[in-house]
């Protein structure tokens, strides 16, 4: 369903006129450019209220009706006739820093509200919606009243322009007039000159206002970029983005690279200790220390260290004996297979297996002795925000679940919620990895039984 042009533009408007605001909301310039610039945007939100959205509202049902709406139609089109090109003054004023005028700003405002309450008087706001279809009067006061705004408004910033006592800032009000006095025109000269005229043909072009407030949009944002515009410069960095997990990985790295030569020499002292007839105590201790920490070793570098995948079409019987199904059994988890041993998979043996090891480590430390797992295999998925199709495997458990402080970061390094000496927060993050390297995706998803689900997604292959 496309957008209405009507809703566009005003989206468009409200756009320009907020990025404004926030370039820097403490100046009082940029507040009134803001202001100003939501009232210029009635003219297009009121049309897409009474030609776009109360026609839809009817249709629904609802008890409103272009006829019903016109008296709110005909006050927001009166704010935009007699509102809009004040507030561009004022802006105007203080852009161009005539202080003179600005040191009583009563004084201004009241000189400037004696006309718009003349213009009311003479046609009642209510009464704007027949006002612009039957009375020619209306339509030449509406465009004396706005065109000798608009001329004062085109006055103030040419005098911004002339009086900045700088190249640089005469360049920049020099830009800010450039995106502010075509918009301003092209909407005084569509509404009030073409219908004042009557030339019906081109009453219509007004509505194309949205592509010069997209021209807009752009330019502002191409000058944020390089000199900067009304209070902001933006700067694009550009980096690599995987660079944090990288940066994050450089100290476990270092330190996986210093043990290794200790290790050579405590494994070096642990031989030693250990032979003769009667060794000391101690050499077991030292020798299971270096175990465990060669054991460590390894882990960090695999986890940590760059892949290299070497894919291969293999089924899933010929996967699961480097899966170590037959420990897990033996410690009492509970194995249920959705699959066919038959099926086909695309991937790198060597790190599924480690992911699935990974998973099922998990799994048994999350359920317990009571852990029950099942692993389930279907071909040919969607999986949304990728395109092609997926072969899922999936790890469920009756374990606790993912704490809900964990989800978002789960696969994230240095991530657990696990305490202990061989949980580092990297399995995770290296199942992540390797299903990245496939072209996949690993997934926590949704289950009806108590546990965790996590979805493995391979890139379908050929069967």
């Amino acid at each position: 369903m496309l957008i209405p042009l009507h809703l566009c533009s005003t989206l468009l408007i409200w756009g320009l006129f907020t990025i404004i605001l926030l370039s820097d909301r403490r100046s009082l310039r940029n507040r009134l450019c803001f202001c100003g610039g939501m009232l210029f945007s009635l003219g297009t939100f009121k049309e897409y209220l009474y030609y776009d959205l109360v026609p839809l509202l009817e249709r629904c049902g609802l008890e409103i009706s272009q006829k019903t709406f016109q008296p709110w139609y005909s006050m927001m089109t009166s704010l935009l006739y007699l509102g809009a090109m004040p507030a561009a003054v004022l802006f105007a004023v203080r852009f161009s820093e005539v202080d003179r005028w600005w040191r009583r700003p009563q004084r201004l405002l009241a000189a400037m509200a004696v006309p718009a309450i003349v213009f009311a008087c003479c046609f009642p706001p209510w009464e704007t919606y027949l006002l612009q279809r039957t009375s020619f009067p209306f339509w030449l006061s509406a465009c004396l009243y706005n065109l000798t705004y608009g001329i004062i408004f085109t006055a103030l910033m040419a005098q911004a322009v002339r009086r900045a006592v700088t190249p640089k800032l005469r360049r920049q009000k020099k830009t800010v007039t450039l995106l502010v006095l075509p918009l301003m025109w092209y909407w005084l000269v569509t509404i009030f000159v073409f219908h004042t005229l009557q030339l019906h043909r081109l009453l219509k072009l007004w509505e194309w206002n949205s592509l010069l407030v997209a021209a807009a949009i752009c330019f502002y944002l191409y000058l944020a970029f390089h000199e900067g515009v009304m209070g902001v410069r933006l700067n694009a960095e550009h980096y690599r983005w995987e660079a944090e997990s990288q940066t994050a990985f450089r100290g476990a790295q270092f330190m996986a690279h210093a043990l290794k030569h200790d290790l050579t020499k405590l494994a070096w002292c642990a031989r030693n200790l250990s032979q003769g007839e009667n060794p000391p105590p101690e050499a077991a201790v030292v020798s299971h220390a270096v175990e465990h920490l060669t054991a460590l070793q390894e882990r960090i570098c695999m986890q940590t260290g760059a892949l290299e995948l070497r894919v291969e079409n293999c089924t899933l019987g010929e996967l699961m004996e480097g899966w170590g199904l037959e420990e897990y059994s033996s410690r009492g988890m509970a194995l249920v297979l959705d699959l066919e041993r038959e099926d086909k998979l695309l991937c790198d043996p060597y790190h599924t297996a480690e992911v699935m090891r990974n998973l099922l480590d998990n799994a048994w430390e999350a359920a317990g002795p009571d852990c029950t797992v099942r692993l389930t295999f279907r071909k040919r998925m969607r999986l949304r925000g990728h395109r092609g199709r997926f072969d899922r495997l999936t790890v469920s458990d009756n374990g606790p679940g993912v704490p809900p402080k964990l989800r978002e970061s789960l696969f994230q390094p240095y991530q657990t919620d696990k305490t202990g000496e061989s949980h580092m927060g990297l399995g995770l993050f290296y199942c992540a990895k390797v299903m990245l390297g496939h072209g996949g995706s690993i997934r926590t998803e949704e289950n009806d039984d108590p546990g965790c689900v996590i979805a493995l997604y391979f890139p379908s292959g050929r069967s």
